[in-house]
């Protein structure tokens, strides 16, 4: 089990950089984001099965407004072209999960 890690260094670039892919697939035709939708980025840190240290990432996203099956595709697809989901992806686990408003 990881411990979470309070530490704000890099969430705010965390909620941007899935953010922006959000809006642009919303651009594109997908479900429109709110504007009080939000990201929560949680991290845990600690020792991995395989040994060693590692990272592990949830994503909380909020989309008031916004039905469920189209909030999940949303999020699904904003995660495959997130840059910041492709720099972790095969490498930190990263979770993400829909939070009703």
């Amino acid at each position: 089990m990881m411990a979470i890690i309070p530490s704000s260094f890099s969430l705010p670039a965390t909620r941007l950089a899935f953010s922006a892919p959000c809006i642009l697939l919303a651009a594109q035709g997908g479900a429109k984001v709110p504007a009080n939708a939000e990201v929560m980025a949680t991290v845990g840190f600690g020792p991995r099965s395989e040994g060693g240290l590692g990272l592990e990432i949830a994503l909380d996203i909020t989309l008031p407004g916004v039905a469920r099956n189209e909030a999940e595709a949303l999020i699904e697809k904003a995660h495959q072209i997130c840059a910041y989901s492709n720099a972790m992806r095969n490498n930190v686990a990263v979770k993400l999960g829909l939070i009703e408003a």
